[in-house]
């Protein structure tokens, strides 16, 4: 085989053939090389984006999980503010049943600013949860707006302290009103823990 190679490759035309033959052989080889070099590129970039987008998903997710645990975070704050503003169901002995409370409170600090309701309803029980009763009071009146002041700061600085859950003033031109009253209406809200835990007052 050697010698017959060799035979080809002495005469001109088998060195002219054989060198053609070599560049086609490595005009061929290096074409499957540089065939097999860009699959191996295209399916590398493929991968890359692949793996791109598993990391843009994972980092949505991971965002997602966090608003929810800052939203969850904040909701437990909010709640636990709720809870320290409560009446405890164990205060009872030293405060007494909380609707009376809550409307004793009402008309004290209604004479304590010198202005008369002319509205108190009758109060009202019921749930916001398992854990806290809420007590509400409708009330209405009509006052100079400095005694309207006194009224609610009265309200504010009671204990165990009551909160409004709506207020509105109105002007005051109904029959019998002065030209310089307001008419309000509102409810007070207290709220009682009846839980065995918490951090209610």
């Amino acid at each position: 085989m050697k010698s017959a190679i060799k035979r080809i490759f002495s005469t001109p035309a088998g060195r002219l053939g054989g060198a053609a033959a070599v560049m086609l052989i490595s005009l061929l080889l290096l074409a499957a090389n540089s065939l097999n070099f860009s699959g191996g590129w295209l399916s590398g970039a493929s991968g890359v984006r692949q793996l791109q987008g598993e990391l843009a998903a994972k980092y949505e997710k991971y965002n997602q999980l966090a608003a929810a645990d800052n939203a969850l975070k904040a909701r437990e704050k909010q709640y636990s503010a709720l809870l320290s503003s409560c009446l405890r169901q164990s205060d009872a002995g030293e405060y007494g049943d909380p609707a009376e409370l809550l409307r004793r409170n009402a008309e004290k600090s209604a004479a304590a600013a010198g202005l008369r309701l002319n509205n108190a309803g009758a109060v009202r029980a019921g749930s916001l949860n398992s854990e806290i009763t809420s007590y509400e009071l409708e009330l209405s009146g009509s006052a100079a707006p400095e005694t309207i002041v006194e009224f609610l700061l009265a309200v504010n600085n009671a204990e165990p302290r009551a909160q409004w859950r709506k207020f509105e003033l109105r002007s005051g031109r109904g029959p019998g009103s002065d030209s310089g009253s307001l008419n309000f209406s509102g409810t007070l809200i207290l709220l009682e823990y009846r839980g065995n835990g918490g951090n209610g007052k």
